[in-house]
Formats: structure tokens, sequence, C-alpha cells
């Protein structure tokens, strides 16, 4: 395929495209139909022969779910559906039910190969409807255009309902939509659709490494497998001695030591809302931890030295007690702590910080539901660091495991860069691409 900067564009009223596109109302080139009415006893969980499609298969602004757990009819109802309630290979649907936030409401789903493989009859629910081409047209094409931020803007506004949203059809039927030449649908729906199987290929990419890491956390944190460095390498065996130990088998020569026999642990400050500022040394709270893109509170007042003891800044390692538990490894610049987090000073002669951070989340995850108490908020009690245990190899393999461990998540972490740098790219294509601002020739 080759690519153009368009320069000749006609004037329209929803701004300009090029001259050999035109300006077609929704409604003259589909038709809907609503899908399959249902009870709740018509759904299965066991899998049937009928793949049952909701607005649950979609993800909230288009396409189909990732890892989504498939809901099925059951079979007594084969002989009752209509052909109408049947999608295809290539088929659009929209949705046009929403019981969140409006999140979902207009967004589109493609019937792919991949949904077909779920079951030899596809029948789409009521809170979706099949967009029927009234003429030849791309719906790989179609399904891109109510993806496209603008459309989803649009769409969005057109739904009406307070607890549940939903699409008025007589005002989409009016939108108005363009329609390049059928060849150019095809072509820029390929475009895209490349950019979304490299997308898909790193997405594999990341779940195969989160795997190995599973696997490898599992074997050596254990002892199972053991890794030393031999001539600047790092070689692994496995382990065929074992010593009996409170916590189970662990190779011998390793020790067992409780979480508070390998570190110092202090508590965040208590800020009160009225500590708050809008600028400042950010304060780190526990939603800070568990979500990088919640805004941080601020704290501009004098600092004592309880607020020094709890500042951190970047290589620094912290532990959660309250309501979310976990090591984390702090890397968003200088900031304080707030209470319900730990600041984590190991004891460097006993263990590696790097190894706490693994070691300690995957003994903590095993033991959690046992070692907390409340009910409101879950928390965990500083005295039981002590009832936590974890196997404690010698210093040298401490830091061999957190460096295989490290090297698993700086390979996920590029993944995770390149995905962010393809969907920005993503997004900038389609933003030129639908415009006609660049077109896609043969």
């Amino acid at each position: 395929m080759k690519f153009k900067v368009e320069t000749e564009f006609q004037e329209t009223e929803i701004g300009k495209i090029p001259k050999e596109w035109r300006i077609v109302r929704f409604g003259e080139l589909f038709e809907f139909q609503r899908g399959f009415s249902y009870r709740k006893t018509d759904i299965t969980s066991f899998q049937t022969s009928i793949r049952f499609i909701t607005i649950n298969d979609l993800e909230k602004e288009g396409g189909l779910k990732k890892n989504v757990e498939p809901t099925y009819l059951s079979e007594k109802l084969k002989d009752s559906i209509e052909r109408k309630h049947v999608a295809e290979v290539g088929d659009l649907l929209i949705a046009i039910t929403d019981m969140s936030k409006g999140f979902i409401i207009g967004a589109p789903l493609y019937i792919s190969e991949e949904l077909k493989s779920q079951g030899d009859i596809l029948v789409y629910s009521m809170d979706l409807v099949k967009l029927y081409p009234k003429k030849y047209v791309d719906t790989r094409f179609y399904f891109y255009l109510l993806t496209w931020d603008n459309m989803r803007r649009i769409m969005k506004s057109l739904a009406h309902g307070t607890n549940v949203l939903h699409l008025d059809l007589d005002l989409v039927k009016r939108v108005k939509l363009v329609e390049p030449p059928i060849g150019e649908q095809k072509r820029i729906a390929e475009t895209l659709l490349f950019i979304d199987k490299v997308l898909e290929s790193v997405d594999e990419s990341v779940d195969r490494l989160e795997r190995l890491k599973k696997a490898l956390m599992r074997e050596l944190l254990t002892g199972r497998i053991r890794v030393n460095e031999e001539n600047g390498k790092l070689v692994f065996h496995r382990e065929t001695e074992f010593q009996e130990t409170e916590i189970g088998k662990i190779p011998k020569g390793w020790q067992v030591a409780s979480l508070a026999d390998v570190a110092e642990y202090i508590n965040g400050y208590p800020f009160k809302p009225s500590d708050w500022s809008n600028s400042g040394l950010p304060i780190i709270r526990i939603q800070n931890l568990n979500d990088p893109s919640k805004p941080f509170n601020y704290y501009n007042g004098p600092l004592t030295p309880k607020h020094i003891e709890v500042l951190v800044d970047n290589g620094d390692l912290l532990f959660a007690w309250s309501a979310s538990f976990g090591f984390y490894m702090w890397n968003r610049g200088r900031a304080i702590l707030n209470q319900h987090i730990y600041k984590v000073n190991p004891k460097r002669s006993v263990i590696n910080k790097l190894f706490l951070y693994y070691s300690g989340n995957y003994y903590l995850n095993l033991h959690v539901k046992t070692h907390t108490v409340g009910s409101t908020m879950r928390h965990i009690r500083k005295s039981t660091l002590n009832d936590i245990k974890l196997p404690l190899p010698p210093l040298e393999e401490q830091l061999g495991i957190a460096e295989v461990l490290s090297a698993v998540d700086r390979a996920i972490e590029l993944y995770h860069e390149k995905k962010v740098r393809l969907e920005r790219l993503k997004k900038g294509l389609m933003n030129l691409l639908l415009t006609g601002k660049i077109r896609v020739l043969e």
C-alpha cells in the first residue's frame, strides 16, 4: 500500500473531506436490528453450541474484551432462535444499553473469526443492534470509524436515561458519516487492522512473560531451582538436598526469617485533608500505589522529624498494609508517605532490597488471607509481620534471584512502552485516515 497527503478537499457540514468522498446519514447506510430478548434462565455458564453475545463482551470504547468469560444460551433454545438474531463473521453490532457510566453506549463490535470459533451459532442480545448494510460497504471500516474518538463522543451524546442509558436510534439514524470509495474503505481498515494485530502480538508477549515470571518466582523463591554466578554468568541447577523447616522444605544452607526480622518498617504520617495543598511534596496514598494515573495531594508545610523519616525517593521500598497489601518499589520522584504505608528499610547484612520486594510479595500473597484483620477495611497489624515467614538464601544468591526476576520485569515494561507507542500511533493514524488527510492508495 502507498500513502499520500491529500491537498484537494471539499467543504461539508462535518468539515473538509476529500473530493471523492461522500457524506451520508447513518440510516442511509444501515438498517438496525435489535437482538434476542432473553430471560436470565435462558443463560448458562456451561458451554453449549449457542454463544451469546452481550454488552459484557465489549471493551468500554468498542471491540471484543480480552479474556472475556463466554456466555451461552441453553441448548433447548436452538430451534426457536430467529435468523435475524444470529451474527456471522463480518457483521457489525453496536451497544444500545449501558448500565455503567456511558462508556459502552454506541460502542461497536466486529464479529471476527475468533469470536465465531466460540460457538456453532452466535446470537446477540437485545442490548445490541446489528447494522444491516443497505449498500456495499466495508463493515470493518465502519467498526473503526465508530471506535474513533470523534464518533464515540457523538454516540454518547445520543443516549438518555438515569441509572440505565439507552441509545436513541432515531437520532443515530440522522448522524452524518463519511463514505469513502469502497476500495479505500478496505485499505483504511486493513491499515488499522495491521496495527491491531501488532498490538495483539505485544499483549501475547506480555502474557507469556507474566507466566514465565510466575513460574520463575515459584521455583527460585522456594529454592527448587538454584541460581549461582560462575565466571560472570548466572547458572541454574535443580536442588536435590532439602531441610525440613516450619514453612516446609527449603534448601540446606538457607534460613527462615520473618518479614519483621529482615527490615525496619516506618509508618507514614497521618495527614489530614487540612494538610493538603496544591503544590509541594506529593503525598503517597494507597490509591497512588495501585493506580499511577490517580492525582496526588500535596504537602507544603514545615518538615518535622516525623515528616523527614517518611520522605521517599526513587528506589525506596514501600509496604501497603491497609485495604491493599504488598511491597512496591517507588520510582516517581521525591515524595512523602501517608499513613497505611510503611517505608521499608531492609537490613542490608541480611537481605537484598530487590529480593525482599519479590520474595515478600510472593509469600505475602500466599498467606494474606490468614494474616489480615478488620471487617470494612482489611489490614495487617505490624505485629503480624513476625508471623509471615520466608526462606532466606545467602546474600549472593538473593542478588542472583533478584537479577533474574528484574530482567523479566524490564522486558515486560519494554513491551508496555511499545504498546503505548503503538496506541499513540494508531490514534494519530485514525485522525488522519478517517478524515482523508492521508489517503491510502493501492
